[in-house]
């Protein structure tokens, strides 16, 4: 359990817990190792092939619709329309093969991008 919360302790910010509910995607990234690096490779492969502000549009928008769970709140974030927003997690479900309104989906896009910022 030690290893846990000195993994835990590199995420810490202060006046937070870093808790495994707060960090459970930055631990299974770590851990995951090569099936993790071959789940990004797979699940990404159409995504890589657009221009590199278009992935970095799609993965801000992603990462903040998983956070906040609202598309409105991701437009108010993004300062964009929600139409925006709701055609860019379209593209990203059509790259991905993953809608990020499953919630299924959802925690795969979001290990997704936790085993990607990883291995940066």
């Amino acid at each position: 359990m030690w290893h846990l919360a000195r993994e835990l302790s590199g995420w810490a910010e202060p006046g937070r817990a870093a808790t495994v509910a707060l960090h459970w995607d930055k631990i299974a990234a770590q851990r995951l190792g090569v099936v993790g690096t071959a789940f990004v490779r797979q699940a990404l492969a159409q995504l890589s092939s657009l221009p590199p502000r278009d992935q970095t549009l799609l993965t801000d928008t992603l990462r903040i619709y998983l956070d906040t769970g609202s598309v409105t709140e991701t437009a108010r974030r993004l300062y964009c329309h929600r139409n925006t927003v709701i055609n860019r997690l379209a593209r990203v479900t059509s790259s991905t093969g993953l809608d990020p309104a499953v919630p299924r989906d959802a925690g795969a896009l979001r290990l997704l991008l936790a085993v990607d910022a990883a291995a940066d």
